[in-house]
């Protein structure tokens, strides 16, 4: 069968997964891709300059596949996106729909109310998805298969989903030639591991935690050392990548793995690489292997100081004490490490203050501060009280992004926010004694009126933030493509 994914805005690991063992089955596969451009939901959200940009011709270049079988792999963020487009595919022509992706597995039953949603798909699908193809292919309607709903005479099926694949070795390595025409290579996103220890309040894991209750004590699991150099090296030799980004939720989590792979890392692969991680899994060891190995930039979740907070509405259980002695062992080492802070908890100006004055200290290379989002299904809802009409609008993925506001409303709060947003952002622009003066001059009351994004760029470009280029380099791309086809259509007009 010929299945056609539809994405936007980034490079998606899941598609490239999935692609792969579809057609290691004998399926055909290919990508849709929008470059959302000015309208990321990552970065960069410029109303104007998205409308001038704006994809026309999605639907036109979908049918243009030819595809038996339309898959959209979909976050909270844009819901509305795709089912704007599955209900233009819908009105052309009746193709199968297939939803996939966290949005509609935290709120299946509500994506399954939309007349142009035939299936979704929910959780981690390879087996489920294979099955469903499989009975669509030989027009034999199965509504039993476990991770599928289904419509059955105008009633919706939804079944169990079954247990978690424990050996990732057994996956093909990812499709990256889908991705390779839209975004560009030299950045080469990987995963070696599913799942996260944790379950945040706000994050997705909080709720695919519940989904999968029985598998609680295997819901993290790691590919071998050797199945993730494989890969790495066939990619080095056909994408002549020049950095690696780890996108495991906490890649430093297993400190024997970490000994095993590192330094087979630095020996083959040897370029520079980001990861994410923990305050509760970094010490001495952990940065000294990292360094070793080339990692030039560590993003710590940090998120908050204040204690409460963490506890009754993150659901985190770190103190600062963690904090200050990950912070500690990354500056031993030399090691680039990076902030992750999260607001619209509850935080206070008292709170906020503090968090400046250590990071004035310590001196992350860069600030990253993301607004609260309410996404479906997550039991922050619960925790901060969110309102009917918040559930709503993260139910149906219709509100701010986390760059745009996120489900903030108090405007008191925001301004707050947005003071400290912009200090925080711009920390590495002053000397110490000038973050000082600001904070005890409460010259910061009035920094709610810059816009934080020159700053933030003058940051990364003053430290070398390879990710930045990469973002750079991602509009560049698609400005050239643009470019490229406008000229090839204005010639075929021509002849």
């Amino acid at each position: 069968m010929k299945i056609t994914f539809l994405y936007m805005g980034a490079e998606n690991l899941g598609i490239e997964s999935l692609s792969a063992l579809l057609e290691k089955h004998g399926h055909q596969t290919a990508l849709v891709f929008d470059p959302a451009l000015f309208d990321d939901k990552y970065y960069l959200q410029i109303p104007f300059l998205a409308r001038l940009f704006k994809y026309k011709n999605i639907v036109e270049d979908v049918l243009a596949t030819d595809p038996d079988i339309v898959l959209f792999s979909v976050f909270s963020d844009c819901n509305q996106w795709a089912l704007d487009i599955a209900r233009k595919i819908k009105k052309t022509k009746d193709i199968p729909i297939i939803f996939g992706g966290i949005h509609p597995t935290s709120v299946p039953d509500k994506t399954m109310e939309e007349d142009c949603v035939d299936y979704v798909v929910v959780g981690e699908s390879e087996d489920s998805l294979l099955e469903l193809l499989d009975s669509i292919e030989q027009n034999e309607p199965n509504h039993a298969i476990p991770n599928v709903w289904s419509k059955k005479d105008g009633r919706v099926i939804g079944n169990l989903v079954r247990p978690l694949k424990q050996d990732l070795d057994s996956l093909p390595y990812p499709n990256k030639a889908l991705f390779a025409p839209h975004v560009p290579m030299k950045h080469y996103m990987i995963a070696t591991a599913r799942g996260c220890l944790f379950a945040c309040s706000f994050c997705c894991h909080n709720l695919l935690r519940k989904l999968y209750v029985k598998d609680a004590h295997r819901y993290v699991r790691r590919r071998s050392p050797e199945h993730v150099l494989g890969e790495l090296r066939l990619a080095k030799q056909k994408y002549k990548f020049k950095y690696v980004s780890f996108e495991d939720d906490i890649f430093t989590h297993d400190k024997e793995w970490l000994r095993k792979f590192l330094p087979k890392y630095k020996r083959e692969i040897n370029v520079p690489y980001r990861a994410i991680t923990h305050p509760l899994h970094v010490d001495d060891e952990v940065a000294r292997l990292l360094k070793e190995s080339g990692c030039y930039k560590l993003e710590v979740g940090v998120q908050t100081f204040n204690q409460d907070v963490k506890r009754k509405m993150m659901s985190r259980t770190e103190t600062t004490e963690d904090i200050i002695n990950t912070l500690k062992a990354c500056s031993k080492y030399k090691l680039n490490f990076y902030v992750d802070m999260m607001f619209g908890f509850g935080e206070t100006e008292e709170d906020m203050k503090f968090a400046v004055r250590l990071f004035n200290r310590y001196r992350p290379v860069r600030i990253t501060c993301y607004w609260l989002q309410y996404f479906p299904s997550t039991s922050v809802l619960q925790k901060t009280g969110a309102t009917d009409e918040q559930v709503k609008e993260a139910e149906q993925g219709a509100q701010n992004t986390y760059i745009t506001g996120g489900s903030v409303k108090d405007k008191k709060a925001a301004r707050l926010i947005k003071n400290f947003q912009f200090m925080m952002k711009s920390l590495q622009l002053y000397p110490r004694w000038m973050v000082n003066f600001f904070l005890t001059s409460k010259t910061y009351k009035g920094f709610f009126l810059i816009p934080p994004l020159p700053f933030e760029l003058l940051v990364a470009l003053k430290k070398t933030d390879y990710r930045i280029f990469n973002y750079i380099g991602y509009y560049t791309f698609n400005f050239k493509k643009l470019i490229r086809n406008k000229l090839s259509k204005n010639k075929m007009k021509r002849d």
